[in-house]
């Protein structure tokens, strides 16, 4: 019983830090982007990224576009464009608006590729 016991404590020491961690972030991303979430931009990276080089986001934004009405469907006929140019290479997506402005947008594309991807 005793090694149970201390297993479970050590578990509960080694856990704390990382909560108090992950709490931390929350309420400091709630504080600052008014959001609750660990990485507030994190859908725009994976949007990127399934956009980048022909990815699956890219083949549905060439699908969807211009019905869905998203703001980068404007931009759709620049791709193919790499997920690390189309966040940091020119104005591109400061243009339409930043991690911020696209917060939404980008959270909308990033399911609906999936959703996509999953009917196929």
């Amino acid at each position: 019983m005793q090694g149970g016991r201390g297993y479970r404590q050590e578990i509960k020491r080694l856990l704390t830090p990382i909560i108090f961690t992950a709490a931390a972030f929350l309420v400091s991303n709630a504080a600052i982007h008014h959001t609750v979430a660990l990485f507030p931009a994190g859908q725009s990276f994976f949007m990127a990224t399934l956009i980048g080089n022909n990815g699956p986001a890219d083949k549905y934004l060439r699908e969807a576009c211009p019905q869905a009405g998203y703001k980068i469907c404007a931009y759709v006929n620049r791709f193919p464009i790499a997920a690390n140019d189309l966040l940091w290479k020119g104005d591109l997506y400061n243009g339409l608006g930043g991690f911020e402005g696209m917060r939404e947008e980008s959270r909308a594309i990033v399911i609906a590729t999936v959703k996509n991807i999953l009917t196929r």
